[in-house]
C-alpha cells in the first residue's frame, strides 16, 4: 500500500487520520482503535490520497471464508479451458486454413475485371 496515512470512517475513531503502520492482519487488513475495528473500503481514497478505512464493529474481522485459490470452481474452469486448447482449438484452425485456402484458390479462378 503507498499510501502513508489512512482515514477512519465511522465509529468512535471517526475523521481521525492514523499513520499506515498501524495496519495489520493477513489477508483482512485492519485498523483496531476506540475499541473498533476498521477494514479497507474498497480501495476508496481521499482526495489528499489517504486511504479509507471503515468502520466495522466490535469484533476483530477474520479472513473471508471459503476455498480462495483451491476453489473447486476455478479447478473446473481451468479443466475447460485446457480442454478447448487441447481438443477444440486445433480442429477449429484446421477448418478455418482449409476454408480460407478454398476461397483464394476460387478467387483464382474467378473472372478479373479492369484488365
Amino acid at each position: 500500500m503507498a499510501a502513508s496515512n489512512v482515514y477512519l470512517e465511522g465509529g468512535p475513531c471517526d475523521g481521525r487520520t492514523v499513520s499506515a503502520n498501524k495496519i495489520v492482519g493477513g489477508l483482512t487488513a485492519y485498523i483496531k482503535c476506540g475499541g473498533g475495528y476498521y477494514v479497507l473500503d474498497d480501495g476508496v481514497t481521499r482526495p489528499n490520497g489517504d486511504v479509507v478505512f471503515k468502520y466495522a464493529g466490535k469484533t476483530k474481522p477474520e479472513p473471508p471464508s471459503g476455498g480462495g485459490v483451491h476453489d473447486s470452481h476455478a479447478l473446473h474452469g481451468w479443466n475447460d479451458l485446457r480442454h478447448v486448447v487441447n481438443h477444440d482449438t486445433r480442429p477449429a484452425l484446421l477448418y478455418s486454413q482449409r476454408t480460407t485456402a478454398a476461397a483464394l484458390r476460387r478467387l483464382g479462378h474467378a473472372r478479373k475485371v479492369g484488365r
